[in-house]
């Protein structure tokens, strides 16, 4: 996680990037300077502005323990994104509101709710692997063994790069794991 500066001519992408990292990073200063700048956005652009916006102020809510808080402002922004076409490239707004709503539905401890978000974005943007990461950790922590499997299965087949990565080895471990109880 890196913490840009915000300038003038930050992208939405970026200030996005930003306010995750800084939440992430316990910056909770520098994500409300973030949901500042995309609140002024929001007043003025469109929807994925406001998407945007929504996403960072429900992630600074969640790191603040506003569990309802959080809740709404991201089912303001599903709403927002149903209103939309289904993606067709690269993820747009960078993290999907699904993914990011699972994730935080995770951090709430409510992993059921999560893995309902996850496939949800998994069936708008398939086998991203983010998405499938967190379906398979919410599934495991319902005891739901076999989604599980299907997901971290999923991630082990589509993985690109360092196989030293943990996410990786979570993956493959589960995999070993489950394989060997049968």
């Amino acid at each position: 996680w890196k913490v840009e500066p915000i300038l003038a001519d930050s992208s939405a992408h970026e200030l996005l990037a930003t306010g995750l990292s800084a939440v992430r990073t316990d910056d909770l200063d520098m994500a409300r300077q973030v949901e500042s700048a995309l609140a002024a956005r929001a007043d003025d652009g469109g929807d994925q502005d406001r998407i945007t916006h929504k996403e960072i102020a429900a992630s600074i809510r969640a790191a603040e323990a506003h569990a309802t808080e959080a809740v709404a402002l991201m089912d303001e922004a599903i709403e927002l994104v149903e209103t939309l076409r289904l993606p067709n490239g690269a993820a747009n707004p960078v993290k999907p509101p699904y993914e990011l709503y699972g994730e935080i539905l995770l951090q709430l401890n409510r992993p059921a709710d999560a893995l309902e978000k996850f496939e949800s974005s998994l069936l708008r943007m398939p086998n991203r692997m983010r998405s499938r990461l967190g379906a398979a950790r919410a599934a495991a922590k319902t005891g739901s063994r076999d989604i599980a499997y299907v997901h971290y299965a999923a991630l082990t087949e589509f993985w690109v790069g360092d196989k030293e990565d943990p996410t990786f080895q979570e993956a493959r471990d589960f995999v070993a794991t489950s394989t060997n109880q049968e």
